[in-house]
């Protein structure tokens, strides 16, 4: 019997680790496409690749963490007709605040980034973030419909 669960055990912790794998796997083709996309739009020359890249990916990790703490606030688990008056207004003002964060974040971004590449190119990444959202999405859409990639 304790051979049975201890097998049970080890299948388990192998298919949890390679679903973990597996999604990062599909996060770091994210990231390099990402990368090769934005490098692409904005046309970067070398120096301003090796100046851009450590901004922009302090820039994106900061979006991460704001998103997951956002997330972790909003998961309440019940329906809003279940919740009280001020647990909605509490939902309220954690979206608010959400909202002024990625402001917040957007502007630091821009502001880090005219020291960095010209103005030109900082409107030409804002064109291509949402292009590359875009393609995401369209990727995604193509995935669920039984496409191969």
């Amino acid at each position: 019997m304790m051979k049975k669960i201890a097998i049970l055990v080890l299948l388990s912790s192998l298919f949890a680790t390679a679903g973990i794998a597996q999604k990062n796997r599909s996060d770091d083709r994210i990231k390099a496409m990402r990368v090769g996309f934005i490098t692409e739009m904005l046309d970067l020359t070398p120096e301003e690749a090796q100046q851009f890249w450590p901004v922009y990916n302090e820039y994106e990790s900061e979006k991460r963490n704001l998103r997951k703490s956002h997330r972790e606030i909003m998961r309440s688990g019940k329906n809003i007709e279940e919740l009280s008056d001020s647990e909605v207004e509490s939902m309220i003002n954690a979206y608010l605040a959400y909202e002024e964060n990625q402001l917040a974040l957007n502007k630091q971004l821009v502001t880090d980034l005219r020291n960095v590449i010209p103005a030109k190119k900082i409107a030409k990444l804002i064109k291509a973030e949402k292009a590359f959202k875009e393609k995401i999405v369209d990727l995604l859409g193509q995935r669920g419909r039984g496409g191969n990639n």
